[in-house]
């Protein structure tokens, strides 16, 4: 989906699109191939710097075994923050898909040795969270509102949209050229 045509003056995706606002393709978050992710926000040395630590989380994830969907967002998909500065990081949630046989505290332990939140930066260029959703990628709503919200907005409270990738797919070799 190319929503370049919509993007604001900053560069902020819309919330929704413009086409029919019931239809779920037209709202945030919108749901994307990585490679089409990647083509519309790899335009400067330090936006590339970012997909690869973000590339490296994915491939991270996926060592690990996990499956699930991204949200992607924060100050990377805006053409530069106020002070004209390129982003710093991407911000991401993974959307975790718990196994049938896996244990309550099963997060905990897949997890573990990851850095939490904006510890993340140094390794992987991005703000890293994680919650859980069904096999399928089925986001429980209360869950979804809360992300929603954060990732819905700027700092300066304007709305915009942000992307979905899934973390099941193999683009990230196919782009990394592996």
């Amino acid at each position: 989906m190319d929503l370049r045509h919509h993007l604001s003056p900053i560069g902020l995706l819309p919330p929704v699109d413009g086409g029919w606002p019931t239809t779920a393709r037209h709202w945030s978050p919108y749901a994307t191939t990585l490679q089409d992710f990647v083509r519309l926000t790899d335009y400067s040395v330090e936006r590339c710097e970012i997909l690869r630590g973000f590339f490296a989380l994915r491939r991270e994830l996926k060592r690990r075994g996990l499956k699930g969907i991204q949200w992607v967002d924060g100050s990377f998909l805006e053409h530069e923050d106020r002070r004209g500065r390129p982003p710093g990081d991407l911000d991401v949630v993974t959307w975790l898909e718990k196994p049938d046989s896996a244990m309550d505290d099963w997060p905990d332990q897949v997890l573990s040795g990851l850095p939490p939140g904006n510890a993340a930066k140094s390794e992987f260029h991005c703000d890293i969270y994680f919650d859980l959703c069904t096999p399928g990628g089925f986001v429980p709503p209360n869950r979804a509102a809360y992300w929603l919200g954060l990732f819905g907005h700027t700092r300066a409270g304007e709305w915009k949209g942000f992307f979905q990738v899934s973390l099941d797919d193999d683009e990230d070799a196919v782009l990394l050229g592996e």
